[in-house]
Protein backbone atom coordinates (compact mmCIF):
# COMPACT_ATOMS: atom_id res chain seq x y z
CA UNK A 1 0.00 0.00 0.00
CA UNK A 2 1.59 3.22 -0.95
CA UNK A 3 0.01 6.54 0.81
CA UNK A 4 0.78 9.84 -0.73
CA UNK A 5 0.35 13.46 0.40
CA UNK A 6 -0.93 14.77 -2.65
CA UNK A 7 0.11 17.84 -2.08
CA UNK A 8 -0.57 19.79 -5.35
CA UNK A 9 -4.29 19.27 -4.88
CA UNK A 10 -4.00 21.56 -2.25
CA UNK A 11 -2.97 24.13 -5.21
CA UNK A 12 -5.15 22.95 -7.45
CA UNK A 13 -8.26 22.08 -5.27
CA UNK A 14 -8.01 24.20 -2.34
CA UNK A 15 -8.67 20.65 -0.04
CA UNK A 16 -5.63 18.67 1.56
CA UNK A 17 -5.48 15.73 -0.38
CA UNK A 18 -3.85 11.98 0.41
CA UNK A 19 -4.19 9.31 -2.26
CA UNK A 20 -4.09 5.93 -0.97
CA UNK A 21 -2.46 3.24 -3.59
CA UNK A 22 -3.59 -0.13 -2.74
CA UNK A 23 -2.11 -3.50 -3.28
CA UNK A 24 -3.37 -6.75 -4.33
CA UNK A 25 -2.52 -8.70 -1.32
CA UNK A 26 -4.05 -5.92 0.84
CA UNK A 27 -6.42 -6.86 3.80
CA UNK A 28 -9.93 -5.20 3.86
CA UNK A 29 -8.28 -5.00 7.63
CA UNK A 30 -5.05 -3.46 6.86
CA UNK A 31 -6.57 -0.88 4.37
CA UNK A 32 -9.14 0.71 7.01
CA UNK A 33 -6.13 0.57 9.62
CA UNK A 34 -4.33 2.95 7.03
CA UNK A 35 -7.23 4.69 6.31
CA UNK A 36 -7.72 5.46 9.96
CA UNK A 37 -4.70 7.24 10.34
CA UNK A 38 -5.20 9.27 6.95
CA UNK A 39 -6.29 12.97 7.94
CA UNK A 40 -7.26 15.31 4.67
CA UNK A 41 -9.83 17.10 3.40
CA UNK A 42 -10.09 14.68 0.45
CA UNK A 43 -9.18 11.52 0.57
CA UNK A 44 -8.94 9.00 -2.71
CA UNK A 45 -8.59 5.33 -2.50
CA UNK A 46 -7.47 3.42 -5.70
CA UNK A 47 -8.23 -0.23 -4.79
CA UNK A 48 -7.29 -3.29 -7.11
CA UNK A 49 -10.46 -4.43 -9.83
CA UNK A 50 -11.61 -7.45 -8.38
CA UNK A 51 -10.97 -6.67 -4.50
CA UNK A 52 -15.43 -5.92 -4.14
CA UNK A 53 -14.74 -7.16 -0.28
CA UNK A 54 -12.71 -4.32 0.11
CA UNK A 55 -14.89 -1.98 -2.42
CA UNK A 56 -18.25 -3.36 0.04
CA UNK A 57 -16.26 -2.70 3.42
CA UNK A 58 -15.00 1.07 2.51
CA UNK A 59 -18.22 2.25 0.90
CA UNK A 60 -19.92 1.23 4.43
CA UNK A 61 -16.88 3.34 5.93
CA UNK A 62 -18.10 6.36 3.93
CA UNK A 63 -16.27 6.06 0.79
CA UNK A 64 -18.25 6.40 -2.41
CA UNK A 65 -16.86 4.98 -5.64
CA UNK A 66 -16.91 7.37 -8.10
CA UNK A 67 -15.16 5.73 -11.24
CA UNK A 68 -13.65 2.84 -12.35
CA UNK A 69 -9.96 3.16 -14.23
CA UNK A 70 -8.47 1.41 -17.21
CA UNK A 71 -4.78 1.74 -18.29
CA UNK A 72 -4.27 -0.18 -21.08
CA UNK A 73 -1.59 -0.15 -24.01
CA UNK A 74 -1.05 -0.33 -27.76
CA UNK A 75 1.64 -2.31 -29.06
CA UNK A 76 0.19 -3.68 -32.68
CA UNK A 77 -0.89 -2.31 -35.81
CA UNK A 78 -3.04 0.95 -36.00
CA UNK A 79 -6.80 -0.20 -37.02
CA UNK A 80 -7.63 0.37 -41.04
CA UNK A 81 -9.28 3.77 -41.70
CA UNK A 82 -12.08 3.72 -43.97
CA UNK A 83 -12.53 6.45 -46.85
CA UNK A 84 -14.06 8.77 -44.95
CA UNK A 85 -11.74 8.56 -41.91
CA UNK A 86 -8.91 8.85 -43.89
CA UNK A 87 -10.30 12.05 -45.82
CA UNK A 88 -10.86 13.69 -42.14
CA UNK A 89 -6.54 12.29 -40.72
CA UNK A 90 -5.94 13.99 -44.07
CA UNK A 91 -6.69 17.50 -42.63
CA UNK A 92 -5.11 16.64 -39.04
CA UNK A 93 -1.42 16.96 -37.56
CA UNK A 94 0.17 17.12 -34.77
CA UNK A 95 3.58 18.78 -33.48
CA UNK A 96 5.06 20.24 -30.25
CA UNK A 97 2.75 22.90 -28.76
CA UNK A 98 3.92 26.58 -28.94
CA UNK A 99 3.35 29.07 -26.52
CA UNK A 100 0.32 30.55 -28.31
CA UNK A 101 -1.06 27.13 -28.83
CA UNK A 102 -0.66 26.07 -24.96
CA UNK A 103 -2.27 29.52 -24.53
CA UNK A 104 -5.40 28.35 -26.50
CA UNK A 105 -5.47 25.08 -24.92
CA UNK A 106 -5.71 26.50 -21.32
CA UNK A 107 -8.24 28.47 -22.43
CA UNK A 108 -10.02 25.81 -23.76
CA UNK A 109 -9.48 23.66 -20.42
CA UNK A 110 -11.42 26.69 -18.61
CA UNK A 111 -14.07 26.90 -20.82
CA UNK A 112 -14.93 23.15 -19.70
CA UNK A 113 -13.01 20.77 -22.37
CA UNK A 114 -13.66 17.84 -19.21
CA UNK A 115 -16.55 16.61 -18.13
CA UNK A 116 -16.42 13.19 -17.25
CA UNK A 117 -13.73 13.01 -14.85
CA UNK A 118 -14.31 12.67 -11.34
CA UNK A 119 -13.59 15.76 -10.13
CA UNK A 120 -15.88 17.32 -12.47
CA UNK A 121 -18.64 15.20 -11.78
CA UNK A 122 -17.97 15.36 -8.25
CA UNK A 123 -20.67 17.94 -6.36
CA UNK A 124 -18.38 18.80 -3.91
CA UNK A 125 -16.55 20.35 -6.22
CA UNK A 126 -17.05 23.12 -8.98
CA UNK A 127 -16.10 23.86 -12.45
CA UNK A 128 -13.55 26.29 -11.50
CA UNK A 129 -12.02 23.71 -9.44
CA UNK A 130 -12.09 20.78 -12.02
CA UNK A 131 -10.45 23.43 -14.63
CA UNK A 132 -7.80 24.41 -12.19
CA UNK A 133 -6.79 20.91 -11.40
CA UNK A 134 -6.29 20.96 -15.26
CA UNK A 135 -4.46 23.64 -16.08
CA UNK A 136 -1.77 22.67 -12.30
CA UNK A 137 -2.04 18.98 -13.80
CA UNK A 138 -0.51 19.85 -17.79
CA UNK A 139 1.91 22.43 -15.81
CA UNK A 140 3.23 19.71 -13.77
CA UNK A 141 4.17 17.72 -16.93
CA UNK A 142 5.53 20.46 -18.18
CA UNK A 143 7.99 20.93 -15.45
CA UNK A 144 8.77 17.66 -15.50
CA UNK A 145 10.00 17.14 -19.26
CA UNK A 146 6.62 15.98 -21.06
CA UNK A 147 5.61 16.68 -24.20
CA UNK A 148 2.40 18.78 -25.05
CA UNK A 149 1.07 18.29 -28.53
CA UNK A 150 -1.04 20.04 -30.47
CA UNK A 151 -3.79 18.86 -32.76
CA UNK A 152 -4.27 21.01 -35.63
CA UNK A 153 -7.01 21.09 -38.21
CA UNK A 154 -6.31 22.77 -41.47
CA UNK A 155 -3.87 24.72 -39.36
CA UNK A 156 -6.24 25.66 -36.37
CA UNK A 157 -5.74 24.34 -33.23
CA UNK A 158 -8.67 21.96 -32.29
CA UNK A 159 -6.89 19.82 -29.28
CA UNK A 160 -3.78 18.50 -27.79
CA UNK A 161 -2.36 15.55 -25.48
CA UNK A 162 0.69 15.06 -23.43
CA UNK A 163 3.31 12.77 -24.41
CA UNK A 164 6.25 11.33 -22.10
CA UNK A 165 8.62 8.81 -22.49
CA UNK A 166 8.21 6.02 -19.64
CA UNK A 167 11.76 4.61 -19.95
CA UNK A 168 14.68 4.34 -22.44
CA UNK A 169 13.47 0.80 -24.07
CA UNK A 170 9.91 2.93 -26.29
CA UNK A 171 7.57 2.72 -23.73
CA UNK A 172 5.13 6.01 -23.94
CA UNK A 173 2.48 7.45 -22.24
CA UNK A 174 -0.10 9.84 -23.48
CA UNK A 175 -2.27 11.52 -21.13
CA UNK A 176 -4.51 14.61 -20.48
CA UNK A 177 -6.22 14.22 -24.20
CA UNK A 178 -9.12 16.33 -24.85
CA UNK A 179 -10.54 18.55 -27.67
CA UNK A 180 -11.28 22.15 -27.64
CA UNK A 181 -15.24 22.46 -26.80
CA UNK A 182 -16.14 24.54 -30.14
CA UNK A 183 -14.57 21.30 -32.29
CA UNK A 184 -16.51 18.94 -30.44
CA UNK A 185 -19.00 16.09 -31.91
CA UNK A 186 -17.46 16.59 -34.86
CA UNK A 187 -15.34 13.16 -35.38
CA UNK A 188 -12.17 14.18 -34.02
CA UNK A 189 -11.71 12.31 -30.87
CA UNK A 190 -10.91 9.07 -31.85
CA UNK A 191 -8.21 10.48 -33.90
CA UNK A 192 -6.56 12.12 -30.94
CA UNK A 193 -6.23 8.80 -29.90
CA UNK A 194 -5.00 7.42 -33.11
CA UNK A 195 -2.36 10.50 -33.25
CA UNK A 196 -1.23 9.54 -30.19
CA UNK A 197 -0.07 6.58 -31.07
CA UNK A 198 1.34 8.15 -34.68
CA UNK A 199 3.13 10.75 -32.89
CA UNK A 200 4.95 8.16 -29.30
CA UNK A 201 6.15 5.55 -32.72
CA UNK A 202 7.34 9.06 -34.70
CA UNK A 203 9.99 9.68 -31.51
CA UNK A 204 10.60 5.94 -31.67
CA UNK A 205 7.88 4.15 -29.13
CA UNK A 206 7.37 0.79 -29.46
CA UNK A 207 4.66 0.52 -26.76
CA UNK A 208 2.23 3.26 -26.12
CA UNK A 209 0.21 3.41 -22.84
CA UNK A 210 -2.75 5.25 -22.11
CA UNK A 211 -5.31 5.48 -19.37
CA UNK A 212 -9.70 5.82 -19.04
CA UNK A 213 -12.34 6.40 -17.19
CA UNK A 214 -15.96 4.29 -16.72
CA UNK A 215 -17.25 7.30 -17.16
CA UNK A 216 -16.49 8.04 -20.43
CA UNK A 217 -18.16 5.34 -22.78
CA UNK A 218 -17.33 6.86 -25.75
CA UNK A 219 -13.34 7.01 -25.29
CA UNK A 220 -13.75 3.40 -23.79
CA UNK A 221 -15.03 2.27 -27.34
CA UNK A 222 -12.70 4.07 -28.93
CA UNK A 223 -9.37 2.55 -27.22
CA UNK A 224 -10.89 -0.95 -27.46
CA UNK A 225 -11.55 0.03 -31.51
CA UNK A 226 -7.88 0.64 -31.75
CA UNK A 227 -6.70 -2.60 -30.55
CA UNK A 228 -5.61 -1.31 -26.87
CA UNK A 229 -4.98 -4.29 -24.46
CA UNK A 230 -5.77 -3.52 -20.60
CA UNK A 231 -2.95 -3.29 -18.15
CA UNK A 232 -4.32 -3.11 -15.17
CA UNK A 233 -7.72 -1.53 -13.58
CA UNK A 234 -8.81 -0.02 -10.48
CA UNK A 235 -11.75 1.26 -8.39
CA UNK A 236 -11.44 4.34 -7.26
CA UNK A 237 -13.72 5.64 -3.96
CA UNK A 238 -13.58 9.19 -2.36
CA UNK A 239 -14.62 10.81 0.72
CA UNK A 240 -14.47 14.31 1.44
CA UNK A 241 -14.01 14.75 5.23
CA UNK A 242 -15.14 18.34 7.22
CA UNK A 243 -11.81 19.02 8.97
CA UNK A 244 -11.55 22.13 11.78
Amino acid sequence: MDIVDAHWEKRNLGKTTIEVNVGQDDTTEAIRAALAGVNAQYVVVKLPVGKVDSLLALQSDGYRFIEMMSVCFHDGDLPPLSPVQRRMLDTLSCSDATPEDLGLILAGVEQGMFEDDRVSLDPHFSATQAAARYRGWISDEVAAGSSVIAIRMRGAVVGFFVLKARDAEGEYFASLGGILPRYQNIGIGYFMNYLEIVEARRRGGKRVYTAFSSNNPKITAVHFSMGCKIFRQYYVLVRHNNLN
